[in-house]
């Protein structure tokens, strides 16, 4: 972690270092690591994607922008991200919801909940940007039938909030390896 090596070099200074100075150290590390990646070629949303999460760490920034280069390139792309968007847009206005599965009653739903059950066992925070988009890829047809055959704000509040916890906890599969809201087209 450049935080990490910046505070240790802070500890050992002769003078004080505040944590604004230390704020803006990381900052300017960050944005010097930015032009470094985009000068390799990679395109500015991406490397945008993979800071947002990673940018404290150059060597996992710097993985996780070249294999999101790989899945951008792919020519179902806009369809795995629109279906990851979805869950993201809906939600990202609402209060944090539990998930309570016992509450879901349409088909669509249920299967859904296994999915994401699936993959949520699949990946975690140390996740790789392949890992995640690995595990996230067999929730599309799912996402998709759930968008297609389930009223998301349902009149019943219980319904309701379990449906948006169910697509909460689908955006969250990538929190702290890779920030997609970041990419063109999300």
């Amino acid at each position: 972690s450049t935080r990490a090596g910046l505070a240790e070099a802070a500890r050992v200074m002769p003078v004080d270092v505040s944590p604004e100075s230390l704020d803006a150290a990381v900052d300017f590390i960050i944005g010097r690591l930015q032009v470094m990646l985009r000068e390799t070629g990679l395109a500015f949303d991406v490397v945008e994607a993979a800071l947002a999460t990673r940018g404290e760490n150059p060597v996992l920034a710097r993985e996780a922008a070249q294999q999101l280069t790989a899945w951008v390139a792919k020519d179902d792309w806009g369809f795995v991200l629109d279906n990851y968007a979805r869950c993201v847009r809906i939600t990202r206005e609402q209060p944090r919801f539990t998930l309570h599965p016992d509450l879901l009653r349409e088909p669509a739903e249920k299967a859904l909940y296994v999915a994401l059950s699936a993959a949520e066992a699949a990946i975690s925070p140390e996740s790789d940007v392949d890992s995640f988009l690995t595990a996230f890829i067999p929730l599309v047809p799912y996402i998709q039938a759930f968008f297609n055959e389930v009223l998301v704000m349902d009149k019943d509040a219980a319904l309701r909030e379990a449906r948006l916890a169910l697509l909460q906890r689908i955006a969250g599969l990538a929190q702290g390896i890779v920030d997609l809201s970041k990419l063109e087209g999300f």
